[in-house]
């Protein structure tokens, strides 16, 4: 993959701050990465099992919220990295001090990486293309039909 191309982001459970932040972000950042907000796990799990099945093209990246209120992360991780077809989408965590799950949990679940939540637009937007530098141009990412 080419760091020139589009970046597909899923991102999972924000609340209402970040869901602001994140549509400024995907309007900044239109050019460079297609940003798709789900609310919840069950939501997401939807998406990414229907995109899995089909033609249609699923994210290059997840973002989890790991602060987000009401959603199951731990469950959708275990689904995401239990699934043949998901498990090699890499997901990162964003987290805050005092989240209710801890960096280490994130990291027992199989989460590729952990970072801090950016608070404002200009950090999301700089987090969201150095995240498109390393896992598309750095990264020699896998997939279930390479094996």
């Amino acid at each position: 993959m080419a760091v020139s191309e589009k970046l597909r982001v899923l991102v999972v459970g924000s609340d209402s701050n970040s869901m602001r932040i994140l549509n400024e972000v995907a309007r900044d950042l239109e050019n460079e990465a297609e940003v798709q907000v789900l609310r919840d796990e069950r939501e997401a799990l939807e998406f990414l099992e229907g995109a899995a099945g089909s033609q249609v093209t699923g994210p290059q990246l997840i973002l989890l919220d790991g602060c987000s209120e009401g959603v199951d992360m731990e469950g959708f991780l275990r689904a995401v990295k239990s699934n043949p077809e998901l498990l090699y989408i890499p997901t990162v965590a964003l987290l805050e001090v005092g989240s209710e799950m801890s960096l280490k949990n994130f990291y027992e679940l199989n989460c590729n990486c952990v970072v801090p939540k950016p608070s404002d637009t200009n950090s999301f937007v700089e987090l969201l293309k150095a995240l498109k530098t390393f896992w598309l141009g750095v990264v020699t990412l896998s997939t279930p039909r390479d094996l």
